[in-house]
């Protein structure tokens, strides 16, 4: 992750992928931009994304979701919002490593769980 919140591991990028919707990344407050970076590994076939922003809803205002392990980097969706719970499904794209990417908040974003979906 580009942030987090006061360098504390109990908000770090690890607690956005983790399933559990009780821990989030964050990020200092007063940021208006941020990265979150997902690395999975190996090439998959992923169809879309969900992303919570329960703990602080509202905060984001513009985003992008891109495939980062091709150059130029592909955008797969972007918004100005993502709310207690944010949904998009896609045209399925193969990657490795995927960025969401703030690119205006309100206030330090922070995400209490990113989940690229693969497709079955």
């Amino acid at each position: 992750a580009s942030n987090v919140y006061q360098k504390s591991a109990h908000f770090g990028a690890d607690m956005a992928v983790d399933g559990d919707p009780a821990t989030r990344w964050a990020t200092d407050a007063g940021l208006k931009k941020a990265w979150l970076e997902v690395d999975y590994g190996k090439p998959a076939a992923f169809r879309g994304v969900r992303i919570r922003e329960a703990a602080y809803a509202g905060r984001i205002r513009k985003f992008e979701v891109k495939c980062v392990d091709v150059d130029p980097a592909k955008v797969l969706c972007a918004g100005e919002t993502v709310g207690e719970k944010f949904s998009r499904d896609f045209e399925p794209f193969t990657g490795r490593k995927f960025r969401f990417e703030v690119l205006d908040a309100a206030d330090g974003p922070t995400i209490e769980e990113f989940e690229m979906v693969r497709v079955k």
